[in-house]
């Protein structure tokens, strides 16, 4: 992985355990994501579940195969630049992850 953007924790896509991931639009929901216990990396039951950050909205074309046969969450923003890179990242992942869907911010609107 190169270049000026870099995907926060993008090595934990790569683990053979994580079958599921929530992908955020910045380190500060990646954290929040967290803290609020949304990661389980080593899990006694159920999938292991990685939280991974994005560069802002921005995910090139060639990052789509890190998530292969992964099942992918996008948790973005809210808003019409969130909602907007959630179908445009959603395009990118989908020939690749196994599944995509998206989650949205309780008590977030706008």
């Amino acid at each position: 992985m190169g270049g000026i953007m870099s995907l926060t924790s993008y090595h934990l896509a790569e683990r053979p355990e994580v079958e599921r991931i929530m992908l955020t639009e910045s380190e500060s929901d990646c954290l929040a994501l967290i803290d609020a216990g949304m990661e389980c990396l080593h899990p006694t039951q159920g999938p292991a579940v990685a939280v991974l950050a994005l560069p802002g909205t921005s995910c090139p074309d060639s990052w789509g195969r890190l998530f292969g046969g992964k099942e992918v969450v996008l948790a973005f923003d809210n808003d019409k630049a969130g909602r907007k890179a959630t179908e445009r990242v959603a395009r990118i992942l989908q020939p690749y992850a196994a599944k995509v869907s998206a989650w949205t911010w309780k008590g977030v609107a706008a």
